[in-house]
């Protein structure tokens, strides 16, 4: 796949160095907000796991919302206010822990502010960047986009872990605050683009009603939202997985329970340059991925010591990121112009929307039977889920190649697996 055609555009390029800056800021303030957790609450699984869950509660209940926002009002200007919102409530964070905060029910109200302008965000800021680029860049956007967002993981909790180890957790929290909304400003004043306008005839409600039987209409786009369901449900928490790893199995520092993000990230980036690479997906292409996925989170909760547990989190990251891309990819060119935002609406609802289910479940489960165990149980539950809804989705396709797949450049064709 070659990214060149997409990155010859100014306005893209403005916006995707602004979404990895922003995305820096993001890692930060997810880290930071974990640490301060863990040190509010003595260390309780439990208690990152409701905060975890608050935080991604929003993408549940008002992640389609956001894909009718996004397909409906100015994308740009969208993205704009609700990163506006996420920095106001890391610095109202770095504000209260600078003051001597001692509770953590700011934290609970603030994880729910930053989610809800989360669920706005990334559905506008999807279908902007496809906008930019171009249906004709639909794959090589969803690869530059993933890219940008782990080189923010691999940045993001490397700095918020300098910071946090000078003893100063509300300069963490404020230096997240300025990275996530300056870029966005900076990017803002770059221009608009042309943007498709939804019906005007139909309301808000009509058009989420639409988006959600369009997408479950469409067989491509039925079954990646059925895996996700069961992936953002059971082994997507890997960030929350990571932590209780590294602080209740290993005992580590803030400095070395940073490097662990950096880690993922850089498997991360290089599953989407895998992922990127492929010609084809198809659904088939995509369960696979999926179970890779689960298995390999699986096969981290083994591992003996913190050294062979970095090396199980990189090939995490990578697994992660090739079945996300596919997912994405395989969604985003089977999904019409009009349709984009709701799709990618739904899509992330089932990424992170799940995350307050499976959250609090893992969290509690880690408390009670340590998070081996836990690894264990909810990532083979996954792979249960995956491996079912692949079954009944590939099989239905009436192909011996797993059915119809999506060639990079936005064609859609039928082809076999390669």
């Amino acid at each position: 796949m070659s990214v060149l055609p997409a990155l010859r555009n100014t306005q893209f390029r403005a916006w995707l160095i602004a979404l990895f800056l922003t995305n820096v800021g993001a890692w930060m303030q997810r880290l930071t907000q974990e640490w301060y957790v863990l040190k509010l609450s003595g260390g309780s699984a439990t208690m990152l796991g409701i905060v975890t869950g608050l935080q991604f509660l929003p993408a549940l209940l008002l992640g389609p919302v956001g894909g009718v926002i996004a397909d409906r009002y100015p994308r740009r200007r969208v993205m704009l206010l609700a990163q506006v919102v996420v920095g106001a409530s890391a610095a109202a964070l770095g504000i209260g822990a600078m003051a001597g905060n001692h509770s953590l029910a700011p934290v609970y109200v603030l994880a729910v502010v930053t989610g809800i302008a989360g669920a706005v965000f990334q559905p506008a800021m999807q279908a902007y960047l496809v906008d930019l680029a171009g249906e004709r860049g639909v794959t090589a956007t969803v690869g530059l986009t993933s890219g940008a967002f782990q080189a923010g993981r691999l940045v993001g909790p490397g700095v918020a872990g300098v910071l946090i180890g000078t003893g100063s957790i509300g300069l963490a929290f404020l230096a997240s605050a300025a990275a996530t909304v300056l870029p966005v400003v900076v990017a803002f004043r770059v221009g608009a683009v042309e943007q498709r306008p939804a019906g005007s005839s139909s309301t808000g409600w009509q058009m989420l009603v639409e988006g959600v039987r369009y997408s479950l209409g469409h067989r491509d786009i039925a079954l990646a939202l059925g895996i996700m369901v069961f992936v953002g449900t059971f082994a997507a928490n890997v960030q929350m997985t990571n932590a209780l790893m590294a602080t209740t199995v290993f005992g580590v520092d803030a400095g070395r329970f940073g490097l662990l993000s950096s880690v993922l990230a850089i498997g991360a980036i290089v599953g989407a340059v895998l992922g990127g690479r492929r010609r084809i997906v198809s659904r088939r292409y995509v369960v696979c991925a999926a179970a890779a996925f689960c298995v390999l989170d699986m096969a981290s909760a083994l591992m003996p010591g913190y050294g062979w547990f970095v090396v199980a989190v990189a090939a995490v990251g990578v697994s992660q990121l090739v079945f996300i891309t596919a997912s994405s990819s395989l969604q985003q060119v089977s999904a019409g112009p009009g349709m984009r935002g709701r799709v990618a609406a739904l899509n992330l609802t089932l990424l992170t929307g799940t995350t307050p289910v499976g959250a609090p479940a893992i969290g509690w489960t880690a408390a009670q039977i340590g998070p081996r165990p836990a690894l264990l149980v909810f990532g083979g539950l996954a792979l249960l889920g995956t491996l079912g809804v692949g079954a009944v989705g590939v099989l239905r396709t009436g192909s011996p190649h797993g059915g119809d797949g999506v060639q990079h450049g936005g064609r859609e064709v039928r082809a076999a697996d390669q």
